[in-house]
């Protein structure tokens, strides 16, 4: 039991709805705060640094395969994304980039994420053409994962892709039907616009009445105040047009 003896922050039924909700996780929500489960992390990860290699990959992965609440399986998160366990994960990164298939809450998808864009950043080509693939997945978590881990935050990439790849993978699913994969769109656009707010613009404009509403507001996050006020005379021109 990695949580013996620990005690959940929130207990109420009201707030493990609100924190199910906010999640948008299927699993059982337990209670355990951020800060709670990343204490955990550490003190695992004492108790096991005397484990072989391959006893502590079945460790972690045990706990993500079988983990029993949404808090269990995010600690196999913290754990692999956490910048002691780098090079440990990068030989394990094609097995890690298997647990994509697994998904299927928004906060475990971008942990995974932050792990997957430096995973594209140190391994290249290979990383970059299961991304491709998964940019056509019927999964909506892996058509998600196919753009956010192309970036995740700008800030912390030491190198880009270039921002014609990046755009490239969010015209398929500017379109898109799934909620996450929408707000996925409108990250990636927001961090790509640092990359090259040029060609973003462009891209923006030239896709201006297609980005979806749940999207648009991340896209034009770091846009100066004058172009969003121009973009928005824009998009409600062409709607007040369609309207019969």
């Amino acid at each position: 039991m990695p949580f013996r003896g620990i005690k959940p922050k929130y207990q109420k039924a009201a707030d493990l709805d609100m924190v199910r909700r906010i999640m948008n996780a299927p699993v059982p929500v337990v209670g355990y705060t951020a800060p709670q489960q990343r204490a955990v992390v550490k003190r695992l990860m004492d108790e096991t640094q005397d484990f072989s290699e391959k006893q502590r990959w079945d460790y972690w992965e045990n706990l993500w395969k079988r983990g029993k609440s949404f808090e269990e399986q995010n600690l196999a998160v913290y754990f692999w994304s956490h910048p002691k366990n780098y090079e440990l994960a990068k030989r394990h990164h094609k097995k890690l980039l298997a647990w994509a298939a697994d998904l299927n809450n928004w906060a475990h998808s971008d942990g995974m994420s932050s792990l997957y864009a430096r995973f594209l950043e140190d391994l290249g080509r290979p990383v970059d053409q299961i991304l491709v693939k998964w940019n056509s997945s019927k999964n909506p978590w892996l058509r998600r994962q196919s753009v956010v881990s192309l970036l995740y935050y700008t800030r912390h990439r030491k190198k880009t892709p270039s921002a014609q790849r990046v755009l490239g993978a969010l015209k398929p699913l500017l379109k898109d039907e799934h909620y996450y994969v929408q707000k996925g769109v409108g990250w990636t656009l927001r961090e790509v616009y640092q990359v090259d707010a040029k060609l973003t613009m462009a891209f923006i404009e030239r896709h201006l009445h297609e980005i979806d509403p749940r999207a648009y507001s991340a896209a034009v996050e770091k846009v100066s105040l004058a172009e969003k006020n121009r973009l928005r005379e824009l998009r409600s021109t062409v709607r007040k047009a369609r309207r019969p």
